[in-house]
């Protein structure tokens, strides 16, 4: 269930990539900021045209949930804690390790708009 995003936190203080989401091609941008001590997600057509900037990357919300293009992925993004728990990414080297960014298909996932997002994932030892 849902596709986890690749993440390259030893690429400090930022990386990129283009990857395909639902049939379409994005280029990813994550940045680490030292000042608020968090990692946030640019989003871009592959010619680096902006489609969303600067999201935050925390868990138990879809980090697009405030965004409308229709040209951004159609599904939903969520950081989601190995351990299960409400956290925020402490360190930088925490993405990967101990919190991973997922991409759930449309239809993937039912989300109540009200509550935050709540997910469990089995990680095979």
């Amino acid at each position: 269930m849902g596709t986890r995003l690749p993440v390259y936190p030893e690429s400090f203080p930022q990386f990129d990539y283009t990857i395909t989401l639902t049939g379409r091609e994005y280029l990813l941008r994550w940045t680490w900021i030292e000042r608020s001590a968090s990692w946030e997600l640019d989003i871009m057509q592959p010619d680096g045209t902006p489609l969303a900037m600067g999201r935050r990357v925390t868990t138990a919300t879809n980090i697009l949930a405030r965004d409308r293009d229709p040209r951004l992925p159609p599904g939903i993004i969520a950081a989601v804690a190995l351990d299960g728990e409400l956290r925020d990414i402490a360190v930088k080297s925490d993405l990967g390790s101990v919190v991973m960014v997922v991409y759930f298909e449309p239809g993937e996932l039912v989300a109540d708009a009200v509550t935050p997002l709540q997910i469990t994932i089995d990680i095979p030892s």
